[in-house]
């Protein structure tokens, strides 16, 4: 593998972040195919679905607590009742202003209405009505509960979710019925206060009444999503005994006037032991606002993987220059040529000019070869010096070799 040695190692450099950009890109590629459109609002739907059933248990816990509520003052206020035949009592009269005093510190119990076995009923706010056709009353009557009815109050005009409760004394007798009213418009607006995007979630009834809904004027009008001309598939939600998720197309009114037409995702939920199904709504064009926005960060992903790879590349050959350069070097000098003159003058100062480590590198080699070079011609002066005296020293011998052998003879 000679292309990996050292003088190669700007284009191994170059070579590796190529190659991990190259992988990279085709990851990506393989992700955004993965994670298709369809993929996507999959994904968005089972979201809508998550949100649901969360906002299932708030509602849940909503009517748990209303319905406490209502059961707390109803189990404490009448024990000391025979029965509620005299709607008109002063005794009772002084409960309702307490209980009055009560729902006008609550910030969503409009009143409160006390109904004897009759069907006769007064309110906190001192209406009289007769009761007995209301589903709430009759079923506690028959069942000792009830489920929330949303209906038209008698007592303000206004729609109201009525929450209802025996009323019980202390001998254990059912003596008629109490129930608090909870003014829609705010339980609207406090659904409003959560958004899936543009859009809240709603509530919808078995029978395709509305509970909640974001657009209030469509529930001030009593509409209804199981009337002619709506969705079918709300025919699938209102039926629902279990989670799930549909997209639909749903006609909305514009500020002017005009309709338009949104596709609609919606997860949706039914409420345990209520006939209501909370919705978790969100614009299908929002759903591929959200794909729009992957696709963008996929291709600025490219994008700075391509930088990346063109700063990889340019960083390689510069450092790559310097270490192969020292390299050549050194390789002479195994080879016994200690010279500076293996690169030229361009390659020294392309290596020397740096001022990082390579940069110091360079310098450092420079300057090894100049050291080298002035103790080898020390070596090679003495070496002279040397050779000189032997000369010399030889000659002398052979002189005086010659002298003793005169005097011999």
């Amino acid at each position: 593998m000679s292309f990996f040695r050292p003088k190669h190692i700007k284009y191994s450099i170059a070579l590796l972040v190529a190659t991990v950009a190259g992988l990279s890109c085709l990851l990506i590629m393989q992700v955004a195919i993965t994670i298709s459109k369809e993929s996507i609002k999959d994904e968005v739907a089972k979201a809508l679905l998550v949100d649901a059933q969360i906002l299932v248990q708030e509602v849940s816990d909503f009517q748990s607590m209303q319905h406490s509520q209502v059961a707390a003052v109803a189990n404490s206020a009448f024990t000391d009742y025979d029965n509620l035949d005299d709607i008109d009592s002063p005794k009772l009269m002084g409960l309702l202003s307490n209980l009055k005093a009560i729902s006008e510190s609550d910030e969503f119990i409009s009143h409160y209405v006390v109904i004897n076995m009759k069907g006769e009923g007064r309110s906190t706010k001192g209406s009289v009505n007769d009761y007995n056709d209301r589903t709430y009353f009759k079923s506690v009557v028959a069942t000792g509960k009830a489920i929330p009815e949303r209906v038209t109050s008698r007592t303000t005009g206004a729609q109201t979710i009525m929450y209802a409760t025996p009323i019980i004394n202390a001998k254990g007798k059912t003596i008629g019925v109490l129930a608090s009213g909870i003014d829609n418009m705010q339980f609207c607006k406090m659904m409003n206060t959560i958004h899936i995007g543009e859009l809240s979630p709603y509530i919808v009834k078995n029978n395709g009444e509305l509970i909640s809904y974001f657009d209030l004027a469509v529930l001030e009008a009593g509409a209804n999503v199981l009337a002619e001309g709506q969705p079918e598939e709300y025919k699938t939600i209102c039926a629902a005994t279990e989670s799930g998720y549909l997209i639909f197309d749903e006609e909305f009114n514009d500020a002017d006037g005009s309709i338009f037409t949104r596709t609609i995702m919606a997860g949706y939920c039914p409420v345990p032991g209520s006939p209501w199904i909370v919705i978790a709504p969100m614009d299908q064009s929002e759903a591929g606002n959200i794909m729009t926005m992957a696709n963008t960060i996929g291709l600025f992903g490219l994008f700075l993987i391509l930088v990346a790879s063109v700063v990889g590349v340019f960083l390689g050959i510069r450092m790559g220059k310097p270490i192969a350069a020292a390299e050549k070097v050194i390789t002479n000098m195994g080879q016994g040529v200690i010279n500076d003159k293996v690169l030229t003058e361009q390659e020294w100062a392309e290596v020397t000019s740096r001022s990082d480590e390579l940069g110091q590198l360079g310098h450092s080699v420079k300057t090894l070869i100049q050291k080298l070079r002035g103790v080898l011609g020390e070596i090679q002066t003495t070496s002279e010096q040397l050779s000189s005296s032997s000369s010399q020293i030889s000659t002398s011998s052979q002189s005086v070799s010659n002298v003793v052998n005169q005097q011999a003879n």
